[in-house]
């Protein structure tokens, strides 16, 4: 059974699980680990569609148990991302280039990328990247124009053109919202970063993990705040259903029954004078040690500059159209009951 939507840090082993999580990270119920088809790196833009067609290994190592503290946050480190999110909310314009790396299913992952922005109500967004993956190389460009996401997507010698329709989503957000307040938090984190870009993912972040170790660096030439952030309750009791009495009185969670390529922490690097998010760190425990599966530096950053709004319009052409809101929908939504 193949993937419906993509997922980067992919299916549980066991079928019965099935669940939403932070950033945009998504876990499908009844999909075995074999395969890991149109992978997402919905960690900024959605960054949908980006890996095609890529074999999973279909016995990954396990990890040892990690503890999930009940209070972890350190309210200065909390608040740093909070403040973070909220000035992101205040430009008018945001324009970077990216680039990450990371190794997901024993797959070596290099890639970059330009990200642009209006303001977040606006729904005008845009990503063009470029990802290898293992010796595949895919290229996605993704424009939120204010009523669509487009995702057109090359993978020689293939094109598919996608569309997802932004006004749906969002209203699946507000029911699932009402309806449980933690199930629409976690779709939040995972799906909308693809309507919000960089303020709905670092608010995202904010609300899906507790941050603390708060300390102060340099990346390159920049001053940064560096926070670890390890998962909320919430969010782990969601990732480990069967254990999820454990996890919300704050005792160590079995990391042996979440697959080995789901994070259990991450560690951003916030700009000391602009709380700019210019690197996220995504890790598992292993051990005594981590390893590192995905990290996304941001870089050439210019805030509140003017940009064509000819850049978020996407004219489609004669390409064939593949509507995927239903599917997109479906698959942020946890399961019914």
């Amino acid at each position: 059974m193949k993937h419906i939507l993509p997922s980067l840090w992919g299916p549980p082993a066991d079928a019965s699980v099935r669940a939403t999580l932070a950033g945009w990270i998504q876990l499908r119920t009844a999909i075995p680990a074999t395969a890991l088809r149109r992978g997402v790196l919905a960690l900024l833009v959605g960054l949908a569609a980006l890996i095609g067609s890529i074999d999973a290994e279909p016995n990954a190592p396990r990890v040892a148990p990690v503890v999930a503290t009940k209070s972890g946050r350190s309210d200065a480190a909390q608040q740093v991302v909070r403040e973070a999110a909220a000035r992101l909310t205040r430009y008018t314009s945001i324009s970077c280039r990216m680039r990450c790396r990371g190794e997901i299913f024993g797959k070596r992952i290099l890639g970059n990328g330009e990200y642009r922005q209006l303001a977040g109500a606006s729904n005008r967004l845009r990503w063009d990247t470029k990802l290898q993956v293992g010796d595949a190389i895919v290229s996605v460009q993704q424009i939120a124009d204010g009523k669509y996401l487009w995702i057109n997507r090359r993978k020689p010698p293939a094109t598919t053109l996608s569309r997802v329709e932004l006004a749906r989503v969002v209203t699946a957000e507000r029911a699932a919202q009402t309806k449980s307040p933690a199930s629409g938090q976690a779709l939040g984190q995972m799906g909308l970063a693809a309507m919000g870009g960089l303020p709905k993912l670092v608010s995202s972040l904010d609300r899906g993990f507790g941050f603390s170790r708060l300390n102060k660096t340099q990346l390159g030439d920049t001053p940064v705040f560096t926070v670890r952030g390890d998962w909320t309750p919430a969010v782990l009791a969601m990732l480990a259903p069967d254990q999820q009495e454990a996890a919300k009185a704050g005792r160590p969670i079995d990391w042996n029954q979440v697959p080995e390529q789901v994070p259990d922490h991450v560690v951003l690097a916030l700009g000391c004078t602009d709380y700019f998010p210019y690197r996220v760190e995504y890790r598992r425990t292993i051990g005594d040690h981590y390893k590192v599966l995905l990290v996304i530096e941001l870089y050439d950053v210019q805030c509140n500059v003017r940009l064509e709004q000819t850049l978020f319009s996407y004219q489609p052409g004669t390409t064939p159209i593949i509507d995927i809101t239903d599917e997109f929908i479906a698959g942020l939504l946890p399961p019914a009951g």
